[in-house]
């Protein structure tokens, strides 16, 4: 278990960030928005809270005048309104004696689809006191709140709280939170009551405990794979056993027939509302005449090979295909054996009655399309192209005739085991043959930086870019950026504390804060532009003129410069720290509770994922031109390279090359050099990097 003063203070930030906010947007969409969105809401009420941050008068002002205070920052105004400059009536702004007296607010209007949890607890308290019904006590307590909530935030270095006051703070928050709810209705207050009492008996484990989990579900993983590689072995043998026992001659008419019905299923089309399905399928002729016309054989060994559209979520597909496999019966025409997760390449057989005739083949592809539809919540009105190829295992025969009863066979292999395995029959499929990837890494440390720290810096993240290295510091609110050769270059000064950065081009990289990004030109210290985000963000990348932004712990929008979203991507899991990074067709994240790193593709569908117990709390994630991937991993102390298809990996840095809580990496393909910063004692590394790839 954790220690109880650190779990005395994360359940109070659980209290207020999850219920809490939670109650108090509830609030304000029932007992001040009414039928109205909060985007209407906002333009309706754009006079009062446009003087939550402007001081001077306004152009509304002669109607009605209100006396502006500077009570939340532009960044917060931001989150709520945008400015439109082509707008604003110049006759609006007054000027006498050369000084600025009243200001135009026409240019002002409400962030598109703004969603009222965007707001904080203090934009919120003062949305609440300058347009709410003025309910007895409901000032009181979101101000309760929002003093423990600064109070709370204050203790996030040492992250403690004794038990007398943690009790004292508990019922404080409480009754608060529950005097809001008890503003709506009964119902809403007893399903708070019960969020708060399951907040209060949370459980945090300890790294170790969280460890120990981790191996228990290691261990059963590695028991589930174990029986797909059994069901495998068992269509193999089956399959095996079977071409022992076909007949060797047959009629030259059945095997024109059979010809006849090879050319018809080779290669067919069909479709399933806008989606087309090309169904192909493989095997040498002669084999595939044989297995169809012995009538002792009523179902064949498949082979069948997806090619699915990128934008599908192939984890869903593979839970579908899965429950297939789990649930199929007997008598199913398609039925599924064995499934892989990595690449969604299945084992099955199929009825000789649905290979012999092309019209029954389409009707239980599309059937199977169908259901995958369903399950993986796919609009199968979107136009998009399947491939469905089935490959019938080749025969390559080096023994006698065998002729045996199917009975005797079976006899004789159960007493018998190897009369199978010493056979020199053997059944092959038309897999290409997978080439075990062997990668070698040199590396030399060109260069070790300390940085030029202030006191309590936190180095959080780092790229190179036009010959140049940047550092964000969190605490100080500060980009240090050095020359490619070590030497001290500038510092800029930020606007909040910085949380990741991301390469735009030669001299413009994205910073980003805790709810917006700021596109900043490092030869200037130019701020040349600011995104909105909506919600709390973490990881960012920029790829090809858009930017992928890691929303609430959860999700991936991915936005023009403007800041219009483009789509929504679902993050594959969920965690208090995703790092993010991207290249032209691919996506990659880590988890830092399950110690995994994913590659998607860039609509979110999972690739791979790779889990090693030496990859403690990764924190950054880059790629190199070959497509090896790079993590970094704060608690490890350490640098772990996995392959591009993530089968291996390779420990490329350890704590004996300087590493100590490191926090961001940043791979620099133009030269072929890898940098890694250091978060506490604000040291960095550059080093060189050769690579090569050998084929066995």
């Amino acid at each position: 278990m954790a220690p109880q003063e650190k779990i005395n203070y994360f359940k109070l930030v659980a209290l207020i960030a999850d219920i809490a906010c939670l109650v108090i947007w509830k609030y304000i969409r029932e007992n001040i928005l009414g039928k109205d969105s909060f985007e209407t809401f906002l333009n309706k009420e754009k006079h009062k809270m446009v003087h939550l941050y402007e001081t001077l008068p306004c152009c509304e002002c002669m109607v009605s005048k209100i006396n502006g205070e500077r009570l939340v920052s532009r960044k917060q105004f931001l989150v709520l309104y945008r400015s439109v400059e082509r707008n604003k009536i110049s006759c609006h702004n007054k000027y006498p004696c050369r000084k600025l007296t009243q200001i135009c607010i026409c240019n002002y209007s409400a962030n598109e689809n703004v969603d009222v949890k965007v707001v904080d607890i203090t934009l919120a308290n003062y949305i609440i006191q300058k347009c709410g019904k003025r309910e007895q006590g409901v000032d009181n307590w979101i101000e309760q709140i929002k003093d423990v909530r600064n109070k709370i935030f204050h203790l996030s270095d040492i992250q403690k709280i004794t038990d007398d006051k943690f009790n004292r703070t508990w019922t404080k928050l409480e009754g608060s939170i529950l005097g809001i709810a008890n503003l709506m209705d009964s119902a809403y207050v007893a399903e708070i009551e019960k969020k708060i009492l399951q907040t209060k008996e949370h459980v945090f484990i300890s790294s170790c405990m969280l460890k120990y989990e981790k191996l228990c579900c290691d261990y059963w993983r590695n028991k589930c794979a174990e029986f797909e590689r059994a069901q495998v072995q068992v269509i193999e043998k089956k399959a095996r056993a079977l071409h022992m026992k076909d007949h060797k001659v047959f009629s030259k008419s059945m095997e024109k027939d059979c010809h006849k019905t090879m050319e018809e299923i080779q290669k067919l089309k069909t479709i399933v509302d806008n989606i087309d399905i090309l169904i192909k399928v493989f095997g040498k002729s002669e084999d595939v005449n044989t297995l169809l016309v012995n009538e002792d054989i009523q179902r064949v060994p498949v082979f069948l090979q997806l090619d699915l559209p990128a934008s599908w979520n192939r984890t869903k597909v593979l839970e579908y295909l899965d429950e297939m496999r789990i649930n199929g019966t007997s008598d199913m025409n398609i039925k599924i054996m064995a499934v892989s997760p990595d690449d969604l390449n299945i084992y099955s057989e199929i009825a000789k009655t649905v290979l012999n005739k092309v019209d029954l083949l389409k009707d239980e592809v599309q059937k199977l399309l169908s259901g995958m539809l369903l399950e993986a919540a796919i609009d199968p009105k979107q136009s998009a192209e399947v491939g469905f190829s089935l490959t019938i295992p080749k025969i390559t025969e080096e023994t006698s005739e065998i002729n045996s009863e199917d009975e005797h066979d079976e006899a004789e292999q159960a007493d018998h085991p190897s009369a199978i395995d010493d056979c020199q029959t053997r059944t092959e499929f038309d897999e290409p043959v997978r080439l075990k990837s062997y990668f070698k890494f040199d590396i030399s440390r060109r260069q070790k930086l300390q940085l030029e720290a202030i006191q309590n810096s936190l180095i959080s993240d780092c790229v190179i870019t036009n010959d140049q290295l940047v550092f964000t510091d969190y605490f100080n609110n500060i980009l240090h950026i050095y020359n490619i050769n070590g030497s001290h270059n500038r510092d800029i000064r930020l606007s909040n504390h910085p949380k990741c950065i991301s390469v735009i081009k030669d001299t413009d990289v994205a910073v980003s804060y805790n709810r917006d990004i700021e596109i900043i030109d490092i030869n200037t210290g130019e701020l040349k532009n600011t995104i909105v985000t909506r919600g709390v963000t973490s990881g960012i990348s920029y790829q090809n003129g858009l930017m992928y932004v890691v929303i609430c712990h959860q999700k991936i929008d991915v936005m023009k410069m403007t800041g219009e979203i483009v789509r929504s991507i679902h993050c594959p899991f969920q965690s208090l720290y995703i790092s993010l990074s991207t290249d032209t067709d691919s996506l990659l994240l880590t988890d830092s509770l399950t110690l995994t790193v994913y590659c998607c593709d860039l609509y979110g569908s999972v690739r791979w994922k790779f889990t090693n117990d030496k990859m403690h709390m990764p924190t950054g994630v880059t790629k190199d031109g070959n497509g090896n991937v790079y993590v970094v991993c704060n608690e490890s102390n350490n640098v772990v390279v996995v392959s591009p298809d993530g089968k291996h990996h390779k420990e490329l840095l350890t704590k004996k090359d300087g590493l100590q809580k490191p926090t961001g990496i940043y791979y620099d393909k133009s030269n072929d050099c890898l940098l890694v910063c250091n978060g506490g004692n604000c040291d960095a590394f550059l080093f060189d990097v050769k690579h090569s790839t050998k084929n066995e």
